[in-house]
């Protein structure tokens, strides 16, 4: 009686560790995340919105108003860069004519499916030919990220699946979970 006692706890134990297993999911921590936003201190505009964090097949909307003593701005144009994962790839710039209602400018794009994030650069162009990049081509671009990415750095991938709300992920480990507790239960009451 004692040896199938202990053949019980055994199995009690072996389960207990793959239900505790499967729920937690393993933290990486990285300094990616983070939006990047250029500064607006050198150029004649404020007010610099943007949807943040992006979501998957979403609308992206960017304003930002220019200042009332610059209004020799002719055009400001959006240019985007969606990168993705599952092939992690950024795809090709595409630009866009940003709207102007008086002083208030404004661009908007439609996210694709499992985007990391989204790059951004303002060209603007003033009256006399003039043009500004924001951020700079030396700079970069800046960035958006979306709730849930993933990239390769350092030859490593790396993501934020895990505190993005994946509820696949979540779901998945609740299965095994409540399967494991059945399997648990079915094998105690086997005489």
């Amino acid at each position: 009686m004692k040896v199938e006692s202990n053949n019980k706890l055994k199995i009690y134990l072996v389960i207990l560790f793959f239900t505790i297993s499967s729920l937690s999911i393993p933290t990486i921590s990285a300094k990616n995340g983070e939006d990047v936003v250029p500064d607006l201190g050198l150029y004649p505009l404020e007010n610099l919105t943007f949807t943040t964090p992006s979501l998957d097949n979403s609308k992206w909307t960017l304003n930002v108003n220019t200042l009332d003593n610059n209004r020799n701005i002719t055009n400001i144009t959006l240019e985007t860069q969606i990168c993705v994962y599952d092939p992690i790839v950024c795809h090709a710039p595409k630009f866009l004519e940003m709207t102007r209602e008086n002083n208030s400018w404004s661009g908007e794009i439609t996210t694709l499916e499992k985007h990391s994030y989204v790059n951004w650069r303002l060209n603007i162009v003033y009256e006399d030919g003039n043009e500004s990049l924001i951020p700079e081509l030396s700079n970069g671009y800046a960035k958006v990220w979306s709730k849930c990415w993933e990239i390769m750095e350092d030859q490593k991938v790396i993501n934020n699946f895990e505190s993005c709300g994946n509820e696949e992920i979540a779901g998945f480990s609740l299965i095994i979970g409540v399967t494991s507790l059945l399997s648990a239960v079915i094998v105690s009451r086997k005489p």
